[in-house]
């Protein structure tokens, strides 16, 4: 039975729901309006598909559009138009990343687009393509053994097959390398202009060469033939990048080779004592290997794999990069991003990291942390926009575009901000004028309230720092899981599978390696790692490896992390560690 006090209550509650709603929709109302007012006045970009690959490509559009997942909406007809592998949907596009795959995209409908090798003769068949991979010279990338297995009439490269066309035809594949296939295989011109040569016409203008670009002349022995290479019967063939002494051996080849080449520099891992002259390879590069930056002959180089050049105003420590090398310079040789506002900022690198293409290898979460005032953001690197590298183009590439006009409307609009947050407090105010009608005055505190009063104590109890002997009992049993396994040796072992294998809290975990060793969680690791390399580099059994194969075996994924930790904890590079302990040797 309802008393009169009880409709009172009731209807005052009604009254006072039903105003607060109408508060909210009024402020609701104003913000969508004052938002939309100030996008059409001040907003000058127009959002829409950048791609002109995309079939609902605007050329008047400056901003690229997504939906809410982040997609890019651009209409493409096939997987040969997306400009990256991704999933396509029927009205958007989507890149991979480490939490969206293929299973993922065709649960949400979409088809997958996984770029590879698309024919079955090819070795590097891949059943799971969808769409043929292609390099930036319009040549399939799929590995071919014999021209019997080419789909056409072409070049055969190491890593890739070029059709034939009117601009590229068996000459132009021969004389960058490959090997011809089809209509223009065989091709012999001319003759034999060298006159040391057993088989030389003097009335031929032009060298003849055979299928594979080796030059069709005869020579008795090595000291006849005009450079280093490979004696056949009947041709002759210079080494290069792909074809050395080794290599002429199998093909039933005489190897020449001039004895007096080699590295003359006794800092170089192939240092030979008996070389009169210098070794160069085909790109005029020193053929001398050196182990770290400490040992190079310049002030500034770069260390290649089986190679070294020194840095110059037209050969910089950029380029080295983008060539695969390992660039030496005054400042450090530490590469990294070296800007703070990004998520991969490195604090230890003097020098900023960049790839092949001179974008810096620096990662942004938005378009507020650019350094820029324009910029295009990729999944792992940066580049500015530029009158020849235009927000459209960004978006071609699958990379965000940050123009003025995104950065001023969706990181700094404070009226909106302003606004929202009145928004919350009324949506705050409501939860407790609600809460306030629900109490009763003479409600008496039960049990339960005295057991959640104790629980909430328990838990503040136990969120409190740790002491110092909690921390050293962790910090015994995290180093026993560590030292009884070895796991410090497995390159990918992390701080979230060490706080697994302890059945702690990663952040407990670190709190614990900071406050006892000091350090971070990866300096700790890299000391095991460090220790166990110096037993390696000193040891008999390890004589024969070199110190990049160390490196690997100890738990390091790349030799710049390697020379850097063993730096950091040793005080030496450590090829000097080596020349400090031949002793033990």
């Amino acid at each position: 039975m309802l008393y009169p006090t009880d409709i009172k209550k009731s209807f005052l509650k009604v009254r006072l729901l039903t105003l607060t709603l109408l508060l909210f929709s009024s402020l609701w109302k104003i913000n969508f309006v004052s938002a939309q007012t100030r996008t059409n006045l001040s907003n000058k970009d127009v959002s829409g598909c950048l791609d002109v690959k995309a079939s609902n490509y605007n050329p008047a559009s400056t901003i690229q559009a997504v939906d809410e997942y982040g997609n890019i909406q651009c209409k493409y007809t096939s997987c040969n138009e997306t400009p990256a592998d991704g999933c396509l949907y029927e009205n958007s596009f989507s890149i991979w990343n480490e939490f969206f795959g293929a299973e993922a995209c065709i649960n949400y409908g979409g088809t997958p687009c996984q770029s590879g090798c698309l024919d079955i003769n090819a070795v590097n068949f891949d059943p799971e393509a969808t769409a043929q991979s292609i390099d930036k010279y319009g040549n399939l990338l799929c590995i071919y053994t014999s021209c019997e297995d080419a789909p056409y009439d072409g070049c055969i490269y190491p890593e890739s097959f070029g059709p034939y066309c009117t601009e590229f035809g068996h000459d132009a594949c021969l004389q960058y390398g490959g090997r011809a296939c089809g209509e223009y295989e065989v091709y012999i011109g001319g003759g034999c202009i060298d006159s040391a040569a057993i088989n030389y016409d003097a009335k031929a203008t032009k060298q003849a060469v055979d299928e594979w670009g080796n030059q069709l002349c005869t020579y008795k022995s090595c000291e006849e033939v005009p450079s280093t290479g490979c004696m056949y019967a009947k041709s002759f063939a210079t080494y290069n990048a792909h074809f050395a002494a080794d290599d002429c051996v199998i093909y039933g080849g005489t190897p020449c080779l001039n004895e007096s080449e080699g590295c003359m520099d006794e800092n170089a891992t192939n240092y030979n004592p008996e070389a009169t002259d210098p070794a160069l390879d085909q790109y005029g590069n020193y053929v001398c290997i050196y182990s770290s930056c400490d040992d190079i002959p310049d002030a500034e180089g770069c260390i290649y794999t089986d190679a070294y050049a020194a840095l110059r105003e037209d050969f910089t420590s950029a380029q080295c990069s983008g060539y695969g090398g390992t660039p030496c310079t005054i400042d450090s040789s530490i590469l990294g991003c070296i800007d703070e506002n990004a998520s991969n900022y490195n604090d230890d690198a003097a020098t900023q990291a960049v790839d092949q293409w001179n974008n810096l290898i620096c990662t942004y979460a938005s378009c507020a942390d650019i350094p820029d005032p324009e910029g295009c953001i990729y999944a792992t690197t940066y580049a500015a926009l530029r009158d020849d590298f235009t927000a459209a183009e960004c978006a071609s590439y699958a990379g965000n575009p940050c123009t003025d006009g995104s950065l001023t409307n969706e990181s700094f609009d404070f009226e909106s901000i302003n606004l929202w947050i009145k928004l919350i407090l009324l949506v705050l105010m409501l939860c407790v004028i609600i809460r306030l009608m629900a109490r009763h005055p003479k409600k008496r505190s039960s049990k339960s309230d005295e057991i959640n009063e104790i629980e909430t104590s328990e838990d503040k109890k136990y969120t409190s720092n740790l002491d110092q002997e909690e921390c050293l009992e962790i910090m015994t049993q995290l180093t026993s899981i560590i030292e009884k396994d070895s796991v410090y040796l497995n390159p990918e072992y992390r701080l979230n599978d060490l706080a697994k294998s302890a059945n702690i809290s990663s952040h407990k975990v670190s709190q614990v390696i900071n406050r006892i060793e000091e350090t971070s969680f990866s300096d700790f690791i890299n000391r095991y790692r460090i220790e166990e390399a110096k037993k390696m580099l000193t040891s008999e059994k390890h004589k024969t490896h070199t110190i990049i194969a160390i490196a690997h075996e100890v738990g390091f994924n790349s030799k710049t992390a390697f020379y850097n930790a063993f730096k950091k904890q040793c005080g030496i590079s450590p090829s000097a560690y080596i020349k400090e302990h031949k002793s033990s040797f």
